[in-house]
């Protein structure tokens, strides 16, 4: 299944080839986009006959409103001039970010707010995890006789932890 943006484009004329066309009804793989002039060199060609190794020109466009230097994205503008996507949620108008939507309409990457959520206490086998954990972040491990030692930072207790050969 292909998404909105994609589902007009061909696929690859060769057989069980599943490739999005890129031009002369074949994808990039079987010859869609032109090799270097080069001979002996099969990198693409960009900017003209040439890979960028070769003499190749990579052009980026600029947006067209007069005046404005940036990139251009969608429709030959940039983001500021109106070239960039805008959230397809009915009534909004921010720039879509991921999925079609903005920030604001996906909840999958708004940042989860944790005043309404009740905290449950740790029981035991929670705490001792924790208490692991935050001992490899202040410890350092050495090495003495063949054991892994932890060595508190802040003091000069060592506690063994696993025997390694």
């Amino acid at each position: 299944m292909k998404c909105a943006f994609h589902k007009g484009r061909g696929k690859c004329r060769m057989p069980d080839c599943h490739n999005q066309v890129y031009a002369r009804k074949l994808c990039v793989r079987h010859g869609g986009k032109k090799i270097c002039l080069r001979p002996h060199c099969t990198a693409h060609a960009r900017g003209n006959a040439f890979c960028l190794k070769h003499g190749g020109v990579a052009k980026r466009r600029t947006c067209e409103v007069d005046g404005c230097v940036k990139l251009a994205h969608a429709n030959h503008k940039c983001v500021a001039h109106g070239g960039g996507r805008y959230c397809k949620s009915p009534g909004c108008s921010f720039h879509a970010r991921f999925a079609g939507l903005c920030l604001q309409c996906n909840s999958d990457l708004t940042p989860l707010d944790l005043r309404n959520h009740v905290m449950l206490p740790l029981d035991d086998v929670d705490f001792s995890i924790l208490q692991v954990l935050a001992k490899e972040f202040t410890s350092k491990r050495v090495h003495i006789d063949g054991l892994e030692v932890w060595k508190d930072e802040d003091s000069s207790t060592q506690v063994p932890n696993v025997v390694e050969t």
